[in-house]
């Protein structure tokens, strides 16, 4: 997956060292025997610009979405 045009915060691609470093958090609390979440990228965002451009690409590109708030 590409990362999105225009974002400001950071952008964690699948595969990289930090992106798996992160991963834990978004997948934790996911039981893997009812559910299975193959993320493509982890958005952190730094304004509110920042959420509506990964939802806007996310509906374009019909990808799912997941949120952790905390």
């Amino acid at each position: 997956m590409a990362t999105i045009t225009g974002i400001t915060g950071n952008q964690l691609l699948l595969g990289t060292k930090v992106c798996t470093n992160n991963k834990y958090q978004h997948v934790s609390s996911i039981d893997e025997t009812d559910h299975s979440m193959n993320l493509g990228l982890i958005v952190q965002p730094k304004k509110v610009e920042d959420i509506k451009l990964a939802l806007n690409y996310a509906k374009t590109k019909k990808i799912a979405v997941a949120r952790k708030t905390g």
